[in-house]
């Protein structure tokens, strides 16, 4: 097995070393780690356990960190754009103000995870666990200036996945708050549950902005007939 050396200053150092040489380091025992702010881009972490580990602030863009075990780990602001968080568990991770933008988090097990401030922009989202679609319901709620809607319960997440449905399908007021809410975050190739699905196809015609109008056009448009060519000949035909 190739083995890698890196010699540094301190262990956030020797990371980022690494990552600089493009190393893999699939399921690495890194738990605990303090690397506040590393630099660590591009990283091959897949598999390798970070649980507890401190990163806030650290640059993660596009790192591979399918199946890792990030448990209680701290990415406050950290940078995770088009990270690959597949299978990922993020149970109790800390993510407030995190970027995710990008990333793909299908399969990862978000119960407990914190992601207030976090930017969503075409993140693959995990829709099992009440974590995401609460954050989501709290930022559409504090933006359009209302007071809160009914919560989704996060301890549902302990009976079953998608528990927090109850939740949002109770009324129809609360139905048409959680579609308009979550609807644009559904993503090909999601597990977004289908009854969601359903409904955000319903409400889309009426949430989408009209098409403009068309010029109309003559039922004649294809019967008439082609006019001659200047200077043709033209002859006239008798019955």
């Amino acid at each position: 097995m190739p083995l890698l050396l890196v010699e540094a200053r301190s262990f956030p150092l020797a990371l980022e070393a690494a990552a600089a040489r493009r190393a893999l380091l699939p399921y690495a025992d890194l738990k605990s780690i303090v690397a506040p702010g590393a630099f660590l881009a591009a990283l091959e972490l897949r598999g390798a356990d970070l649980g507890h580990a401190l990163l806030s602030g650290a640059d993660l863009t596009g790192a591979d960190l399918r199946t890792a075990r990030l448990v209680r780990t701290y990415l406050q602001d950290a940078d995770l754009s088009g990270a690959d968080l597949r299978h990922a568990d993020l149970r109790g991770a800390d993510l407030r103000g995190a970027r995710l933008d990008g990333a793909h988090l299908v399969g990862a097990d978000l119960r407990g995870a914190l992601f207030y401030g976090a930017s969503l922009d075409g993140t693959v989202l995990d829709w099992r666990w009440a974590g995401m679609p609460g954050e989501l319901l709290r930022r559409a709620d504090r933006a359009a200036g209302r007071p809160a809607g009914p919560e989704v319960d996060p301890v549902g997440d302990a009976e079953r996945p998608v528990a927090w449905l109850k939740a949002i399908l109770a009324d129809r007021e609360s139905t048409d708050r959680a579609i308009a809410a979550l609807g644009p975050f559904i993503r090909a190739g999601d597990n977004s549950p289908a009854i969601l699905r359903a409904l955000a196809l319903d409400v889309a015609p009426a949430t989408s902005a009209p098409a403009p109008p068309q010029a109309p056009t003559s039922p004649m448009l294809w019967t008439s007939r082609p006019r001659p060519r200047p200077g043709a000949r033209r002859t006239a035909r008798a019955r």
